[in-house]
């Protein structure tokens, strides 16, 4: 069975009457109460490249790609455990998913990654429902100090099935354990930095919404264009 196929089978899996989450497996990963993901395929390599957030919990996430080739996700994620200020690369990130699936966690979502040095976003808030679109715009907020940073593995041109899964299943936990706005799960790298970053690409932009529809459980998704660059 191919991917896709696979995502249309989870779409038609009974809910959870009283939550609408499904019961299969896309959620099958939790976050812990200090922000670290706990399931199948992850790897905890903790990273002293972080800062406070601005609000109680992440209220956005961005996705990026690394520009380097498969099979360098555990390096990299080895390579920003340290830092030498005036040395290194101010760089960091929540978690960097490999060509294979696997997630490597480097900054636990309740701090801040170091991902993304422009930009601010408005928080968006829920509206009774969860699973309603609606929101009201509160207050701003910078990238780094709320946001959720996702490297994904590679120079965006492909994305491998696995790669794919391990996203879906990584959106759907912190959607879960965070309530984000489906217009707050998409952000690009290169809608915030559009003269010197092109992440996450168009390849990963036309994945989304299929993301996004076994994340958040629904066939219907508000207007993406304005967030994922």
């Amino acid at each position: 069975m191919g991917f896709f196929d696979w995502v249309r089978r989870l779409w038609s899996e009974p809910m959870d009457p009283v939550t609408g989450h499904r019961t299969d497996q896309v959620t099958d990963l939790e976050v812990d109460g200090e922000g670290w993901l706990v399931g199948r395929g992850v790897r905890r390599l903790p990273s002293v490249r972080h800062s406070s957030l601005s609000v109680p919990t992440p209220i956005a996430l961005m996705w990026h790609y690394t520009a380097t080739d498969p099979g360098t996700a555990g390096s990299l994620a080895k390579r920003i455990q340290t830092y030498r200020s005036g040395h290194d690369r101010a760089a960091s990130w929540h978690v960097c998913i490999g060509v294979d699936g696997t997630l490597w966690q480097s900054v636990p979502f309740l701090r801040g990654a170091w991902h993304c040095a422009r930009g601010v976003v408005e928080h968006r808030r829920w509206h009774g429902d969860r699973f309603m679109w609606d929101y009201d715009v509160a207050d701003s907020h910078r990238i780094n100090a709320c946001a959720i940073g996702v490297e994904l593995e590679g120079h965006g041109k492909t994305f491998s099935n696995p790669q794919v899964a391990g996203a879906m299943r990584l959106l759907g936990a912190v959607v879960e354990a965070y309530q984000i706005h489906p217009t707050m799960a998409v952000l690009a790298h290169s809608h915030f930095d559009p003269s010197r970053r092109r992440d996450p690409g168009p390849v990963w932009r036309d994945l989304l919404p299929l993301l996004l529809r076994g994340a958040y459980n629904v066939k219907r998704l508000p207007d993406l264009s304005e967030f994922s660059g």
